[in-house]
């Protein structure tokens, strides 16, 4: 795992996995699995401008209650990460810049819904990653507030 030697290369294929790992638990429904990739104290800046959430109790509600709403609407949801970037590396800390794509799925028909920039600060113990704080923005929005009156 990640020591002040790793060079930058090793650590970015680490977090690739990590990442894998880490949409493929929330996109089964495994809120436990996904909460404990975070900090205890990590926090999360959704992308629909609702406050921060801060502490793995209260990610654990709002993962469950997403997680609700979206299997009692029948829908399958996929996120999809393209273009990681590592932006900054120092021993036990990363940066990164992301794509997400939000794929759901619903009665036969699948379509992007969201497409985000995911920026993380990440800490590791020297035997995993988590994140400390996660920022999502939604390019619809961000691109409305690019539109000149």
């Amino acid at each position: 795992m990640p020591e002040e030697s790793s060079p930058r290369h090793v650590v970015r294929a680490e977090l690739e996995q990590f990442y894998a790992e880490q949409m493929a638990m929330l996109d089964e429904g495994d809120a436990t699995s996904w909460v404990d990739t975070f900090t205890e104290d990590g926090s999360f800046v959704p992308p629909n401008g609702a406050p921060e959430v801060k502490g793995r109790t209260a990610l654990r509600e709002g993962t469950d209650q997403t997680i609700t709403r979206l299997s009692d609407a029948g829908t399958v949801r996929r996120h999809v990460l393209t273009n990681l970037n590592l932006v900054a590396l120092e021993y036990g800390q990363a940066q990164t810049v992301a794509y997400v794509l939000v794929v759901d799925s619903t009665k036969g028909e699948s379509q992007i819904t969201t497409s985000t920039v995911m920026r993380d600060e990440l800490t590791s113990d020297g035997t995993r990653w988590r994140v400390a704080r996660r920022v999502v923005r939604r390019d619809d929005l961000a691109a409305a507030d690019q539109i000149e009156p």
